[in-house]
């Protein structure tokens, strides 16, 4: 077989929401970001293929939440950026209009969250943030015509990550290290030069902490 590679880059733009359920006073969030990410990827054979992928992340997050001492609902505005670099060795498998894939992966990022003041004058410091992941998952997708809608499950865990400390009036997260992201989506093919996708997913597992994200991609040939 033939093997093959590919050279890319992703531009992409989401909106996150992060809502707290496990703690009434730990912050809720809303972040509106951008990525760009150079790729590659190479094919091994007709069932395992790789690929690498780095690149830089820039987002502003709204934080609210309650006060443990009065009640009152505590907000603030958080500018941060990242870089990071990752790697999956992927498996692919074809049941008639049934696509599966299983991947196992790496990821290693580096965050710097500016510094900022709540309205309640509570000021938090500049943070460096390291974090390296293994992740673990699979995907079931499902052929219709020039659409496959897929479901997919990822167990991650965190071998390298720095504990969150937070002010003496703010709640301390578990600081646990291992969750499941869970989501869905539809990838389409318009033509041979339009495609692209929506997908949704939510982070579920972990203590003090729970997320929901919708992201989408459209890519033109020229």
């Amino acid at each position: 077989m033939k093997k093959l590679g590919i050279i890319g880059a992703l531009a992409a733009v989401a909106l996150v929401s992060s809502p707290t359920w496990a703690s009434e006073q730990a912050p809720n969030t809303d972040d509106q970001s951008s990525t760009i990410a150079p790729y590659a990827g190479y094919v091994i054979n007709r069932y395992f293929t790789i690929d690498v992928s780095g690149g830089y992340n820039d987002s502003s997050t709204d934080l609210t939440r309650t006060s443990p001492i009065s009640g009152s609902v505590i907000t603030g505005q958080m500018d941060s950026s990242r870089w990071f670099v990752g790697g999956n060795l992927n498996a692919h498998y074809q049941v008639k209009r049934n696509s599966l894939l299983g991947r196992a992966g790496l990821l290693y990022a580096t965050e710097t969250q500016d510094a900022f003041t709540e309205n309640d004058t509570t000021f938090n410091p500049e943070r460096d943030i390291d974090l390296g992941q293994l992740r673990i998952g699979a995907q079931i997708a499902y052929r219709m015509g020039k659409v496959q809608p897929y479901v997919t499950g990822t167990f991650e865990y965190d071998f390298d990550r720095e504990e969150t400390v937070v002010a003496a009036n703010q709640a301390q997260p578990a600081n646990d290290r291992s969750g499941f992201e869970v989501g869905g989506g539809v990838r389409f093919n318009l033509s041979d030069r339009v495609s692209g996708g929506i997908e949704g997913t939510a982070h579920v597992g972990r203590d003090d902490f729970s997320s929901t994200s919708v992201s989408g991609n459209v890519r033109i040939k020229f």
